[in-house]
């Protein structure tokens, strides 16, 4: 899959979770990773996280990154796979979980 490709699966997985709030999965059936952090991080404008909301994934097997756009923000968790991390779920996220208000 070219870099257009992986843009273009990373923002229709993106626009899918904020129309349906329910958490996706990114897998392949040979169970190769999909987007590799080292291409999300060149194509997805984010923030890095400390550390991940409860029940995803630890400081030992991964980290998570959020995205803030049209009016609302996407939660993205990586698992630590061989040489790279690996894109493993998108999930809408509440503002308020992770920015302060003044």
């Amino acid at each position: 899959m070219d870099l257009n490709s992986k843009c273009r699966l990373l923002t229709a997985t993106a626009l899918t979770l904020t129309l349906t709030l329910s958490t996706t999965r990114i897998t392949r059936a040979d169970e190769s990773c999909v987007i590799p952090y080292s291409e999300f991080e060149a194509i997805k404008p984010h923030f890095d996280l400390d550390a991940c909301p409860a029940g995803l994934a630890s400081e030992d097997d991964g980290f998570c990154r959020i995205s803030l756009e049209n009016g609302g923000a996407t939660l993205y968790e990586f698992h630590y796979s061989g040489d790279d991390a690996c894109l493993t779920a998108v999930r809408p996220a509440r503002d308020e979980e992770y920015l302060k208000r003044r």
